[in-house]
């Protein structure tokens, strides 16, 4: 594989994995938009696999290349912030599955 052609093999990888990040914002932001309860039917935590994904996958891409570009880095940083945003809707009952958010007492959003 040429130089052009690992360049576009990492272009494509990256921006599958930004997609699969993408969409796993567009459903944190479309759940946060709705009224204001704090429970829908997904669980939060099955976001955690995309942004793993993304996150290793730029990790890999990285360490493939002698000078990691700023779309990896980029992608890193955004799947990390996604990462943590998950962590801290679901710890903080934000946004919670509703079985779940009926086996935790059914708190209001921000508390813990």
């Amino acid at each position: 594989m040429n130089k052009s052609q690992s360049k576009l093999a990492d272009g494509v990888s990256l921006a599958l994995a930004g997609l699969l990040l993408g969409a796993a914002g567009f459903l944190i932001v479309q759940a946060m938009l709705r009224p204001s309860c704090n429970h829908w039917g997904l669980e939060i935590r099955w976001l955690w696999p995309a942004c793993a994904a993304a996150a290793g996958w730029s990790a890999i891409v990285m360490a493939l290349r002698r000078r990691p570009g700023g779309p990896t880095l980029a992608l890193l940083a955004v799947a990390a912030a996604c990462a943590a945003t998950v962590f801290v809707l679901d710890y903080f009952n934000v946004l919670v599955e509703y079985e779940a958010w009926i086996a935790r007492g059914m708190p209001p959003p921000w508390t813990r």
